[in-house]
């Protein structure tokens, strides 16, 4: 089974225990021991409950990400979402489109993917800003969450 889970950990990245279940049709139950005793044996890695390989979680890198125009959430956007199980978001530069720097927005904003609901918003506004944002460049912002002391 642990072939498998490398597998489905290659094909998706990191992953939650329920997340490999499902994609492997199994019960949680079932997977979760296979999780445990590879993180025990430094097979895997478990970084707040998404399990990987050593090299997906530990590397001392920052991913480099495209463009992306206009405002569709491509599958490699949403696997940065970060955040409370239905309240994920992916944070972005947006480019603003003219209609919005004419009422005095600047060329670029810091905004965030709200995933559950599908909307770009304004950081510093909180405003719904999808319909103007011309592109947008997802950040990696996993680093720097995991130097925040609470």
């Amino acid at each position: 089974m642990l072939d498998l889970i490398f597998s489905v950990l290659r094909e998706h990245g990191p992953l939650t225990s329920s997340a490999i279940a499902v994609r492997l049709n199994k019960k949680p139950g079932d997977v979760i021991t296979v999780l445990r005793n590879a993180v025990g044996t430094g097979l895997l890695v478990e970084r707040n409950g998404f399990y990987s390989h050593h090299t997906d979680l530990n590397a001392p890198r920052r991913n480099s990400f495209e463009w992306v125009e206009g405002h569709q959430f491509p599958v490699k956007v949403l696997r940065l979402a970060r955040g409370p199980h239905s309240c994920e978001t992916v944070s972005v530069l947006a480019e603003i489109d003219s209609e919005k720097q004419k009422q005095g927005w600047p060329g670029f904003q810091l905004a965030v993917i709200d995933v559950r609901m599908g909307h770009i918003k304004c950081c510093s506004t909180g405003e719904f800003i999808t319909d103007h944002v011309l592109r947008y460049l997802p950040l990696d912002t996993s680093t720097v969450r995991e130097t925040w002391a609470f």
